[in-house]
């Protein structure tokens, strides 16, 4: 073989190396840039938890003294966009009061009482703040429900309820991107009975 021919044999195989390590290249390029989201929305589970105070509880004879108690929530819903999602939840709460205390059982019980919640609700996220790499991890919310209240024991409070939530709320969203805590303040109403009072709650939910 010529020397012109080792030189030419040896080009045609050299000539490719160039193209294969371009398409390599690229290919962890675009592996590289692929986007990840900093906070995972869509279905979601939350649990809260704390204190709840309640004014005039119904009371048909005897004292209806304010009551202080604890609630724990869990929730189950749906974020259709940045600042809007949609919820149902169930609550348990419990209400200390003292035997004088008869409520609308004519004497026969007294005491502490007990509901059960189940209902819906809608949180909208009304101002949102960025981190240093610019994403909105914290947000001021406001958020509306309503549910049908359970009342026990029943000799005590025998009548059911219609019990309207609304309040404020903060909320963050962490860097473990499924994850936000946060904490808020609901009032409710009983709208049969006229009973209101407030709850503060510390938020944990998990997006998935």
């Amino acid at each position: 073989m010529t020397f012109s021919a080792k030189y030419l044999l040896t080009a045609l195989i050299l000539l490719p190396m160039p193209s294969f390590a371009q398409i390599a290249a690229a290919e962890v390029k675009d592996r590289d840039v692929v986007p990840v989201d900093e906070i995972v929305k869509g279905f979601y589970l939350s649990a809260s938890a704390g204190p709840t105070l309640l004014f005039h509880p119904p009371a048909s004879s005897g004292p209806s003294p304010t009551s202080l108690g604890q609630i724990v929530k869990i929730g189950f819903g749906y974020d259709f966009a940045e600042r809007m999602s949609l919820g149902l939840f169930v609550a348990v709460t419990s209400n200390r009061a003292g035997t004088d205390y008869i409520g609308k059982s004519g004497g026969t019980a007294s005491g502490d009482f007990a509901s059960l919640l189940p209902g819906a609700e809608l949180k909208v996220n009304l101002v949102g703040f960025q981190d240093a790499i610019q994403v909105k991890r914290s947000w001021f919310y406001v958020k509306a429900g309503v549910g049908y209240l359970f009342l026990y024991p029943q000799a005590l409070l025998p009548d059911r309820d219609i019990d309207a939530l609304g309040g404020l709320g903060f909320e963050y969203f962490t860097h473990l991107r499924h994850f936000s805590i946060g904490l808020e303040a609901l009032g409710m109403y009983w709208i049969r009975q006229k009973t209101y009072g407030v709850a503060l709650m510390p938020t944990l939910r998990y997006a998935f």
